[in-house]
């Protein structure tokens, strides 16, 4: 084996995963262009430490691309694993404003957030209708009705599409899936999504922001008003590979 030839193997390789991924595509935008927000969602409180009363914080560092998504999110530092997931989760289903030089789209790098993980933050979900079922469920967990005990099953009267997670774009494009448990208040509105399970804890953090935005029906148990708990299963198809430009 001739040991010298590795590190120029390895660049090569790396070059190739990053040009595959789109970092190496296209022009920058100017050092200290900041990315305007287009559509944000909150962020998911991860349910365990909701309920126990922790609160913390995530930083996030990452590139917008000329499309407007957030490429190559880094959690540059979180009080817990958990917050750091649910904020890289958050801040790839953002979108963001295109950023034009010289009429071109371009990326724009070197962006930062810290997303603050508070009861009283405009960053997660946890508005008072939240923290009531906190409590409640902590005192009194017959207070949250089961779906099969409501007079009918709620319907969702909006939703939205899951973001496929950008680090298992890298070269895997696989399959996968996860099943999200949620309340749905007396007025629902879905609060509080927990991650039962999940093929990659990327697709369970994706779900549950996606789930974070659907609302029902209100929930009605004997013609009055309830919260109640629901379970979804929410499915990844592997995206499709990138089409290969058309030859002269």
């Amino acid at each position: 084996m001739n040991r010298g030839s590795c590190p120029v193997r390895i660049a090569g390789s790396l070059l190739m995963l990053l040009a595959a991924a789109g970092v190496l595509r296209g022009a920058d935008a100017e050092a200290g262009t900041k990315a305007r927000v287009k559509e944000r969602t909150e962020a998911v409180y991860p349910f365990d430490l909701a309920l126990k009363g922790v609160e913390g914080f995530a930083e996030l560092q990452f590139a917008v691309d000329p499309e407007g998504q957030a490429q190559e999110v880094i959690v540059a530092q979180a009080t817990d694993p958990a917050f750091g997931f649910a904020a890289k989760a958050m801040v790839e289903a953002w979108r963001f404003e295109p950023v034009s030089e010289h009429g071109e789209a371009v990326w724009v790098r070197n962006q930062s957030l810290r997303v603050n993980f508070e009861s009283a933050s405009a960053d997660v979900a946890l508005d008072a209708s939240a923290r009531r079922l906190l409590v409640e469920l902590k005192t009194d967990k017959s207070a949250v009705a089961n779906a099969a005990s409501l007079d009918g099953v709620p319907w969702a009267q909006k939703t939205a599409m899951p973001v496929y997670p950008r680090d298992l774009l890298k070269g895997r494009n696989i399959a996968g899936k996860a099943t999200i448990d949620f309340l749905v208040d007396e007025n629902g509105k879905v609060q509080l999504p927990q991650i039962v399970s999940a093929t990659q804890w990327e697709f369970g953090w994706a779900a549950a922001t996606a789930v974070l935005r659907f609302t029902f029906t209100p929930p009605t148990k004997g013609g009055a008003p309830t919260a109640a708990r629901m379970r979804l299963p929410v499915v990844f198809p592997a995206p499709a590979p990138p089409k290969a430009d058309a030859g002269p």
